[in-house]
């Protein structure tokens, strides 16, 4: 629809000296081992398990039994379903069923209704924070996350940007855990129509020329327009962001597949909502060689992508195997692949240079957390004004 407007146990050897070694040689033989009332030599003792393998262990027989895990992502379904074979792969037996929704708007109205019905279909769940905050955090449809997290490798402080305990990015620290870590430098142009150098700061965009040939998400439902809005109006103020947004005659869409179509094919020169996996399928076809992301200053904000686990999940222990391997360098490496998004481990390498976050710069808003929640809050409220 268009309108207008990713034990090691060592022993310790003494060396022995000559004398010593001589008096073991003459002394009498060591007594034989004890052995039990039974008759039988008593059987040698077992190292410990980690404290944490033995619940692993449940959880996984647990999973197995239930045979599936039902994740919801948001975005491009190709690339997610990659994601559910590889944890299928890992974890033979247990079937991961994943499901795609273009926007968190679209997927929570569903899932609040059918939870009211008392019907419960999903586990896991990778949407946007407001929505959780509004409403499924109220309703108690989700539990938290942190309990769950066992396996050292997702523990691990050091290799998550920021630490891990920082992923928890709700006001209680404990529902949602932030696993993406990738700029939204989100708006891309058509280099036959967009030269190098036509744009150097946002209010290039203002150019009477470029009238009419934007093409946004529509940001009533899809955040990758509203947080370069975000930052637009705290960089450059609301007038300019109407100017941008209204004046300019952009056109808005919920079909991204349209929307990256519509640039690459040069009807638009620019435009946000392209999913990085759609334009590698337009890639491998040999249309998107003229489209690039172009650097905006003024528009650009970390984002922390969100997982959260759902409460009533059909299958629990499912789940609580999928959170924990999701979490993983493997598993995170195929996130980043698949969708070419960065993950926010240190050790997986960057798939989007483009939207590489700089570690060592301060950024006003960082998108997923609660602080620029509000102000995503009041630019979607001027939207669906200037919108109506």
């Amino acid at each position: 629809m268009e309108i207008r407007a990713s034990r090691r146990s060592f022993m310790r050897v003494s060396s022995l000296t000559g004398a010593s070694v001589l008096a073991s040689a003459c002394a009498p033989a060591s007594a034989p081992a004890p052995t039990s009332p039974g008759g039988t030599a008593p059987a040698p003792a077992t190292a410990a398990k980690p404290a944490w393998e033995p619940q692993w262990d449940e959880w996984v027989a647990g999973a197995k039994k239930e045979g599936k895990v039902v994740v919801n992502f948001t975005g491009a379904g190709a690339a997610w379903q990659r994601i559910g074979e590889a944890f299928t792969a890992a974890y033979p037996g247990i079937t991961a069923e994943i499901t795609t929704f273009g926007s968190s708007r679209l997927w929570t109205p569903r899932v609040v209704q059918e939870f009211q019905a008392g019907v419960y279909n999903w586990d896991i769940t990778q949407i946007a924070i407001d929505d959780v905050m509004s409403t499924l955090l109220p309703q108690q449809m989700v539990v938290p996350l942190k309990e769950h997290i066992i396996r050292p490798e997702a523990l691990d402080n050091n290799v998550w940007h920021k630490g891990y305990e920082w992923g928890y990015l709700d006001p209680e620290k404990k529902y949602g855990f932030g696993f993406g870590w990738r700029g939204l430098n989100l708006i891309y142009a058509n280099t036959d129509l967009v030269k190098d150098g036509d744009i150097k700061t946002a209010k290039d965009l203002l150019d009477p020329k470029w009238k009419g040939k934007f093409i946004y998400g529509d940001p009533r439902i899809y955040g990758g327009t509203i947080y370069p809005a975000v930052a637009i109006r705290a960089n450059l103020g609301q007038d300019f962001l109407k100017k941008l947004f209204v004046d300019q005659e952009p056109a808005y869409s919920r079909d991204f597949r349209q929307i990256t179509e519509g640039v690459v094919r040069g009807k638009y020169a620019f435009g946000t909502g392209i999913q990085p996996a759609i334009l590698e399928e337009f890639k491998a076809a040999g249309l998107a060689d003229k489209l690039r992301l172009i650097e905006i200053p003024e528009a650009f904000l970390p984002s922390a992508t969100l997982v959260w686990m759902m409460s009533k999940a059909p299958h629990p222990n499912a789940a609580k195997v999928f959170i924990n391997w999701f979490l993983t360098k493997e598993a995170q490496a195929v996130y980043a692949d698949a969708s070419k998004q960065n993950s926010r481990r240190k050790d997986v390498p960057v798939v989007d240079k483009a939207n590489e976050v700089d570690p060592s710069r301060e950024y006003k808003f960082v998108v997923g957390t609660v602080d620029t929640l509000e102000h995503g809050k009041q630019v979607e409220a001027l939207f669906n004004d200037w919108l109506k």
